[in-house]
């Protein structure tokens, strides 16, 4: 009786064993890393590099294409989403996308057109955040501007009601004007 072939015992392994070691792959885990996983925690020796070789080409490598896939199509409605709507990009979006970004960056088989259009969302969402503080901020000191003037206007029809320019009259007006 003729003993399996490497990569057909790694075929046939059972689902939750197979989505490991495909998830491994996927991940970059070095073979020889791999190897011993297998042996350790699923008993199943692997001599050499070539059936986890054979095992990526016919299976790993149609997972990655799905998995890539996703994340563009998952970038390209958040891309359409943020365009949109770009104020109402909220926490929740940001932290997934971030979480994304480092996910796809940390894997050595991720598509940098992946990765740098997943951070380049995360700091344009980074940007908006800065631009709608400086605006909030500019906003503060535009009323905060406009309430000096007021205060001013009023000090000034006080001098003018008081019926003409005095020693005091003068003093109230350089007051109103350090308002400003």
């Amino acid at each position: 009786m003729r003993k399996a072939r490497s990569d057909s015992k790694l075929k046939n392994l059972p689902p939750d064993q197979y989505e490991a070691l495909v998830d491994w792959m996927l991940a970059g885990v070095p073979y020889r890393v791999i190897k011993k996983r297998l042996a350790d925690e699923f008993k199943v020796v692997v001599r050499g590099n070539s059936a986890l070789t054979d095992f990526w080409n016919d299976c790993c490598a149609a997972a990655l294409l799905a998995r890539r896939q996703r994340a563009i199509a998952m970038a390209d409605e958040v891309a359409a989403e943020a365009e949109k709507r770009p104020g109402e990009f909220d926490a929740a979006t940001i932290d997934a996308l971030k979480q994304k970004a480092f996910e796809l960056a940390v894997n050595p088989n991720a598509d940098p057109r992946d990765v740098k259009g997943l951070f380049m969302l995360v700091l344009k969402a980074r940007d908006q955040a800065i631009n709608e503080r400086e605006i909030e901020l500019a906003e503060q000191k535009f009323r905060e501007q406009q309430a000096r003037n007021e205060q001013a206007s009023e000090k000034l029809r006080d001098v003018v009601s008081g019926g003409g320019i005095s020693r005091g009259t003068i003093k109230q007006i350089e007051e109103a004007l350090k308002l400003l």
